[in-house]
């Protein structure tokens, strides 16, 4: 993915969250700047990047080529063009099926609009893992846990919060290479605590 990335990136890092597969020694050599976190967690992981960051718009996603790296560049740019505080990046509709499972098309689906009708979440993927974000908006992703609602309750900080401009766009997603580390219960138990999370409003 690293090499699809524009070339005026200003940093790339890549968190090495217990890897076992040389994936940190890789990333190192083709440019990017690693981060050792060695306690496991989506939100562990996202907070140990967040950490060494610079810049002041702030992208994510997941190291397992299921989002477009090479799309990376036009999507700052819009930040930056548009003047955007955070944006979101949907999957939905998805156009290669394969790359999600259907159990899992059916548990966004119902977890969607969940949020909808608890939160007024307004946007259509509450889920993915690739969004844009502004520096000061770093504060939103304290205290959410350390596993996969922080992303979640990010969005809906995000949403909650007056006068930030907020905008979602549609994105390619394909097939992910590697092993998936979603738990289906457990994560979703934790995605709906924050759901009704006073914390995360």
């Amino acid at each position: 993915m690293i090499p699809r990335l524009p070339r005026w990136i200003d940093q790339i890092l890549v968190v090495d969250n217990g890897s076992t597969d040389g994936t940190g020694a890789v990333a190192r050599q083709l440019g990017a700047q690693v981060v050792h976190e060695p306690n496991r967690g989506y939100g562990q992981a996202c907070l140990a990047g967040f950490r060494q960051c610079r810049g002041d718009i702030i992208g994510i996603l997941d190291g397992d080529d299921s989002y477009p790296a090479e799309g990376v560049g036009p999507l700052v740019e819009r930040v930056a063009d548009e003047r955007l505080d955070v944006l979101f990046c949907s999957r939905f509709p998805l156009r290669n099926s394969p790359a999600m499972p259907r159990i899992r098309r059916l548990g966004n689906r119902l977890s969607n609009g969940l949020v909808k009708s608890l939160r007024r979440y307004p946007w259509r993927d509450i889920h993915s893992g690739m969004w844009f974000f502004r520096r000061p908006l770093l504060p939103l992703t304290e205290g959410l846990g350390k596993g996969m609602g922080l992303s979640l309750g990010f969005k809906l900080r995000a949403a909650r919060r007056p006068g930030l401009r907020i905008t979602e766009c549609w994105i390619p997603y394909r097939p992910r290479l590697g092993q998936a580390k979603f738990r289906p219960f457990k994560d979703s138990w934790e995605m709906f605590l924050v759901m009704v999370n006073p914390l995360a409003r």
